[in-house]
């Protein structure tokens, strides 16, 4: 997955247009925390620099592959996978029924057509409680798509 990332996204991290970071924090890292004391270690045979923290009873770990040193009190601050988690959540509950079903469990690659439908909708239709989707938020779209604007 990291060979994968870093391929594809090579000139974007290397431009600074994407920052590829990796995030690890246990459940007691209260988001927005400032880091007390960072420790780096180069990790892996790759020799990645990942960053360590606590915060009170939290703890927190970030590797930022841009290679962005100096900018761990920041990521170590902001970086999370809560989006990722509200959209896996959010997924899981729209298609429940079709995840869940037995034959499917047996054929995971099944799955493959829901999440292109489900990632189409989510990007270009669905609207965050200030009505904007997270296309807009990017600036990719001007406006929220409709399901018939996606089957043109």
């Amino acid at each position: 997955m990291r060979s994968a990332c870093l391929s594809v996204f090579e000139a974007d991290i290397r431009d600074k247009r994407v920052s590829h970071v990796y995030v690890e924090q246990d459940p007691y890292w209260q988001p927005g925390s400032e880091p007390e004391k960072i420790d780096i270690v180069l990790l892996s045979w790759w020799r990645d620099r990942w960053a360590f923290t606590r915060s009170g009873a939290g703890s927190k770990a970030i590797c930022d592959h841009g290679q962005n040193k100096g900018r761990e009190a920041y990521w170590l601050t902001h970086a999370s996978c809560d989006a990722m988690k509200k959209y896996q959540q959010h997924f899981h509950q729209q298609f429940a029924l079709l995840v869940n079903e037995p034959r499917r469990r047996l054929r995971p690659g099944g799955l493959l057509p829901l999440l292109d439908i489900y990632r189409a909708w989510h990007n270009l239709c669905w609207q965050d409680h200030a009505h904007v989707t997270p296309a807009q938020r990017l600036g990719l779209t001007d406006r929220p798509l409709t399901l018939a604007d996606l089957m043109l």
